[in-house]
């Protein structure tokens, strides 16, 4: 079997180097630097949004919606309820938009042995219907509330420029009731595969909230600590490798994770209803981490967030909201200050940090995405993966196979780790 030398159906480019006599693995991250941080240098703030969406086609809102954070932390403001809910409902459109391409699209494939989600038609159209309808739904909701579906346009720091209409509401939510019962036996699909089996010890880190939402002012740990978004920079330690394009990420000098099979770790009892009886036992442990587990946990999410897109809509429904947002007036900064926000976007916590100038300009800036934190672990979980399987020259390409499927797990966005 002639295998390509780079990982295929993964977002963006990277090459999986393998020592199979040491049990050693690399993960090299071959797309080359985009440099975001430098283009936001001298830009005004308010502007930061717009143009780090961009970074991610993919995730554009999460990039949206932590760089507006950032610069609300900076200028003190603290948006209202009504702006929290309809963050909360785009972020939940982000996860459901996410989880479904990854899933469906690149996961899949690999289990069911065909070589692209097109061939699944065939054997899945029932669920490639579905498929199509989710992400027709996840567009729609984007479009409601953020304008489009990727890049938002009626977010801005302090609110919104637009709101969304009360009946797109109703049609947003008459259209999450048509696929929550088919949506639960896509989720099935992947709560049966069977998957590959190692374990190893890990830290899962999570942003916490009252609910399980995106949205959270503190950092908790599986290992019992937790700690500020605001001090990420002493807590999450970027290293720059000879071999990668990309910084990897450690806490406490040691691979951690983010993302979907940390937050249903740790807050696996507020589940949506519908989302933990599909979960049943299956509860991932940081103790005993295996990372293609992390393709059951984004599976129960994109049951949770589509129970709770519902939920945020029922809230807004329940409010009144005005025609148009009241004019917003931002405050001027006296001295340079820096502003962190941080959200949870699809593949884990990310964070955005700005200092400001008094003439509301960047002066310097840094994002941290889940990828960067999570590509340590990457590389742990190969070598434990080469570890558990047999390796000889017959079976090489298997095991090529198989890490190829381990990194595809974890859903890496390579250009977000570029940026």
């Amino acid at each position: 079997m002639n295998l390509p030398d780079y990982v295929t159906k993964i977002e963006g480019h990277g090459v999986l180097n393998i020592h199979f006599k040491e049990c050693h693995a690399r993960l090299e991250v071959t797309e080359g630097e985009r440099l975001f941080e430098a283009v936001l240098l001298g830009q005004n703030a308010t502007r930061a949004p717009f143009i780090t969406s961009r970074i991610c086609g993919v995730c554009p809102t999460a990039h949206n919606l932590a760089s507006i954070a950032a610069v609300e932390n900076a200028l003190n403001i603290e948006p209202d309820k009504l702006t929290l809910e309809l963050r909360k409902l785009m972020l939940a459109g982000q996860v459901i938009f996410s989880h479904l391409l990854h899933l469906f699209f690149l996961v899949l494939p690999d289990y069911y042995n065909v070589p692209s989600a097109l061939a699944l038609a065939d054997k899945f159209p029932a669920e490639y219907h579905l498929a199509l309808n989710l992400k027709r739904l996840s567009d729609h909701l984007l479009t409601v509330v953020g304008g489009r579906p990727i890049h938002p346009t009626t977010t801005t720091v302090g609110g919104f420029i637009q709101y969304p209409a009360k009946g797109d509401l109703v049609t947003l939510q008459n259209e999450i009731a048509d696929v929550l019962d088919e949506a639960q036996d896509f989720v099935k699909i992947f709560m049966s595969i069977e998957y590959p089996e190692y374990r190893r010890g890990s830290e899962y880190l999570s942003l916490k909230n009252d609910e399980y939402d995106l949205l959270g002012d503190i950092v908790i740990s599986s290992s019992g600590g937790q700690f500020s978004p605001k001090d990420y920079k002493n807590e999450i330690k970027e290293t720059i490798k000879d071999y990668s394009t990309a910084k990897f990420g450690t806490h406490k000098e040691k691979p951690f994770n983010v993302g979907a099979i940390a937050r249903v770790g740790l807050f696996y009892d507020k589940l949506n209803p519908k989302a933990k009886g599909l979960a049943g036992d299956f509860r991932p442990n940081s103790q005993s981490h295996n990372a293609f587990e992390n393709v059951k946990a984004q599976a129960i999410e994109l049951m949770h967030f589509l129970e709770e897109a519902d939920k945020s809509i029922v809230n807004l429904l329940n409010v009144e909201i005005p025609e148009k947002p009241a004019a917003i007036s931002l405050p001027k900064l006296s001295q340079n200050t820096w502003g962190i926000g941080a959200v949870e976007a699809p593949r884990g916590t990310l964070y955005h940090a700005y200092e400001i100038g008094p003439n509301d300009k960047i002066i310097n800036a840094d994002i941290v995405t889940p990828t960067v934190q999570n590509l340590t672990s990457v590389e742990a979980d190969a070598e434990a993966l080469l570890h558990s399987l047999k390796l000889d020259l017959k079976t090489q390409n298997i095991c090529v196979i198989e890490l190829e499927k381990l990194i595809r797990a974890y859903d890496p966005c390579i250009t977000c780790s570029v940026h």
